[in-house]
């Protein structure tokens, strides 16, 4: 396995810009199931804050705000 070296600024820009495809993909056309649309959305951001933790970006358990529970 190889070193890959990411700065920490570099991951955080790059799920922020995960989140805006997100968001701006969201606005392009009502969804045809909002209930099935919501529970895609919740679980594609949950993914994002599990890749932030990984990566020291965010504290394990924290919620959108950020903060712990």
């Amino acid at each position: 396995m190889g070193l890959d070296v990411w700065f920490r600024d570099d991951v955080a820009h790059m799920l922020a810009a995960a989140h805006e495809t997100l968001q701006a993909s969201s606005r392009g056309a009502p969804p045809l199931d909002p209930e099935r649309a919501e529970a895609y959305h919740q679980g594609f951001e949950d993914a994002l804050r599990a890749l932030a933790v990984a990566f020291g970006l965010a504290v394990p358990g924290a919620g959108q705000n950020g903060r712990g529970r």
